[in-house]
């Protein structure tokens, strides 16, 4: 150690190893403010592949709530296609929330004539949303499809809603 500040006092240049050292050291910051950069820019709800493998299977458009509702994640369970309609589950852990997909029907049903129901506009087109047997739904229909989201009993409807008001075209 002495050596070397005696060399850098003679030649005022530093030893080569420790030119390099710097260098080294600024392009791992470097590359870890990136990782962490990317992270960030990356970092929300991913859609589940099995959701997008089963959209290649189905005619008509499949929705996912992005962002989800808040501490929710996709469930534990794979989507599936049962008799032309996918399912898919979100949970929070504890609770469970179930949507499900299908074929707008050739005779579409009449949301607004659903009993103790509150129509709203949802970005898929005619939504309602309401309790069944105390759990509470939404329903809403697209071009294509029409989308089922049932919440267990003690989910309140206003989570119920934003799930609704958050779908998107499956991508």
């Amino acid at each position: 150690m002495e050596e070397q500040i005696h060399h850098e006092q003679k030649t005022g240049k530093r030893p080569l190893w420790h030119s390099r050292s710097i260098l080294l050291l600024a392009i791992c910051a470097g590359i870890l403010v990136f990782s962490i950069a990317l992270s960030l820019l990356t970092k929300g709800p991913q859609t589940p592949h099995d959701l997008i493998r089963l959209s290649k299977s189905v005619r008509f458009t499949i929705y996912y709530p992005k962002p989800l509702p808040s501490a929710y994640n996709y469930g534990d369970k794979p989507a599936s296609l049962d008799g032309g309609v996918v399912i898919y589950f979100l949970t929070d852990g504890g609770q469970t929330i179930t949507i499900s997909e299908q074929a707008i029907p050739k005779a579409p049903p009449d949301l607004y004539h659903l009993v103790n129901f509150t129509p709203f506009q949802s970005s898929l087109g005619p939504a309602v949303e309401g309790t069944s047997l105390g759990r509470s739904i939404a329903i809403e229909m697209s071009n294509t499809t029409l989308v089922t989201i049932t919440g267990a009993q003690g989910i309140s409807s206003g989570i119920i809603r934003t799930t609704a008001e958050n779908l998107q075209t499956l991508q």
